[in-house]
């Protein structure tokens, strides 16, 4: 089996800080990059970044099967030995939140890219590439690798760092190519944004100015200022003029951190086999409204607030803030193993446990309840959610539309998983029992309210994604001398990047065959043939490291082993 081994890149993310944080820089006059810089690595923008502009994934260029095996291999994500893949269920769940986040911006994956091809001495340049699959697979690819563990555990370290500590490390990385190379982040309420920093100027009194390629002004040169003195940061979002944005992001320590670009170098870990050790859980929630809320024992988790670092949150996606924000958590055991979460808009919050993975996606208020034991994962939702829930097990994948009038209770064991409709007072309206399959199996629970209290389920066997076998052997690699050119364009992007349109939705189940019959009471799934399903050993990722001995130039932007 192929793989990708990654020239990964240098990144920087600009974001605004809320509350009450420090006040803005005044905005810095002629800070055009001048032949005097103290540090820079060569990339200019025009011809190095993308030409193209930040774009929220659709359907045919989202993070995809195709993606996931080039980043984990063929054995940790199909079903089959050889031929076509059928993702396992865990898969196709994984695969279906990276994709949901995607929908929202891509900036993390172009930024990425570009780095890489740069400092790989890929040719041609990207500012001279069309928006092609190829380059839509890799800019995928990239995106993703930010939920991988080993690059968030690189990360911690910095998470606390103040503004000087993270300007001087990129100072140094950017004057010795062959020094770590790092991402920046920067956070706000509205979530996280990409950018590549090439080159820096020293001014005076702790001021200096991060001159850097932005995927959503392409070809224009823009910067981030920072004050090392007042440990503070400005950054031009979406202004036409940096200098007189009146809405300019600002910040200070606590909202940089920095990603070492070796943690995203392959080979890639497994992600979606589950949360790893003790009974921990993982959230992924995706919103497009920051009024949630997640209470574990003693740990409370508030949208409007997450940081990267603070409270249980591990990470904030970075994807450019199309009108949503998508959030990693890490919730540690409790005591009484429940999680809650209370949500007053859309939200859609995946739990992966090592039993398996439950997501609801809801489009009302809910208020949505997972269950965390030694042998059993559950879930409870509320009444009027208009909530889809999606249970991914060793061998099933079982999607269930729940009805606005009853609640829904959902629990899975290594036997079964069985769905529940309840009504006010307490009473199992409709159950439903799907025992466990031997082979991999989707499943479609629809539930009609027939009135006066009486439901009646629908259950039917879908028929899974499936993709061609040549699947398993495509590793992408941008360098290639067939990719076609184009002109560069410098469109600056809309003064407003915030809309309230969700995302495309991205399901693992297509059209439905030949369903069982219909019942009222308690339908059970006859048991298929035994799976073939493959699984890989977790390591712990190294720690990160400041000093870099191998030569990111002369590389490929991908290769072959």
């Amino acid at each position: 089996m192929k793989r990708i081994v990654t020239a990964v890149a240098l990144v920087l993310i600009g974001s605004a800080c809320g509350g009450g944080g420090p006040p803005p820089l005044e905005a810095m006059k002629n800070v055009a990059l001048s032949a005097e810089v103290d540090n820079t690595l060569g990339y200019t923008v025009p011809s190095d970044g993308w030409s193209f502009r930040n774009y929220r994934a659709d359907a045919s260029t989202t993070f995809s099967v195709v993606d996931a095996i080039a980043l984990f291999g063929d054995e940790a994500v199909c079903v089959e030995a050889s031929g076509d893949c059928t993702p396992t269920p865990a898969a196709a769940e994984w695969i279906a939140m990276v994709a949901e986040s995607m929908g929202y911006g891509s900036c993390e994956g172009m930024t990425v890219s570009s780095l890489d091809r740069f400092l790989a001495g890929a040719a041609p340049p990207s500012g001279t590439l069309d928006l092609t699959p190829e380059v839509f697979r890799r800019v995928s690819q990239l995106f993703a690798t930010q939920y991988l563990s080993k690059v968030i555990d690189a990360t911690r370290p910095w998470r606390k760092a103040s503004v000087a500590e993270i300007f001087d490390e990129l100072v140094a990385s950017l004057a010795d190519p062959g020094h770590e190379q790092y991402t920046l982040g920067a956070y706000m309420k509205g979530g996280g944004h990409s950018v590549v920093p090439y080159a820096v100027d020293r001014l005076e009194g702790g001021r200096a100015v991060i001159h850097v390629y932005d995927p959503n002004w392409p070809g224009r040169d823009r910067y981030i200022e920072v004050d090392t003195d007042s440990d503070q940061w400005r950054f031009s979002y979406q202004g036409a003029d940096p200098e007189t944005d009146p809405e300019a992001w600002t910040g200070g320590g606590g909202s940089l951190d920095l990603q070492p670009l070796s943690s995203r170098e392959a080979p890639h870990e497994e992600a979606f086999k589950g949360s790893a050790e003790g009974r921990r859980v993982l959230l992924t929630v995706t919103s497009d409204d920051r009024n949630w809320v997640i209470t574990a024992g003693d740990t409370t988790t508030r949208g409007e607030d997450v940081l990267p670092g603070e409270d249980a949150v591990l990470a904030v996606i970075r994807a450019g803030t199309f009108g949503a924000t998508t959030t990693l958590i890490e919730i540690p055991e409790a005591d009484d193993e429940t999680v809650n979460v209370e949500a007053e808009a859309q939200i859609s919050v995946t739990a992966q446990t090592p039993s398996g993975t439950i997501t609801v996606r809801t489009g009302n208020q809910a208020s949505i309840q997972f269950k965390v034991d030694e042998d059993v994962l559950g879930v409870d939702v509320s009444t009027g959610a208009k909530a889809e829930v999606r249970v991914a097990t060793r061998s099933e994948h079982v999607v269930i539309e729940t009805v606005d009038e009853l609640d829904t209770t959902v629990e899975v064991t290594d036997l079964q998983t069985a769905v529940g409709f309840v009504n006010d007072d307490g009473e199992v309206v409709e159950d439903i029992i799907i025992e466990a399959a031997e082979d991999r199996i989707d499943i479609q629970v629809t539930v009609e309210d027939l009135g006066e209290g009486v439901v009646e389920a629908e259950v039917q066997v879908a028929q899974p994604e499936v993709v061609g076998e040549e699947a398993r052997e495509e590793v992408l690699v941008l360098g290639e001398d067939n990719v076609t050119t184009t002109t560069t364009t410098t469109e600056p992007p809309p003064t407003t990047t915030t809309t309230t349109e969700p995302p495309p939705t991205t399901t693992t189940t297509t059209t439905t065959t030949e369903p069982p019959p219909t019942t009222t009471t308690t339908t059970t799934t006859t048991e298929p043939p035994p799976t073939t399903t493959t699984t890989t050993e977790t390591t712990e990722p190294p720690p990160p490291t400041t000093e870099r001995t191998d030569e990111r130039r002369g590389g490929a932007a991908g290769s072959d082993e």
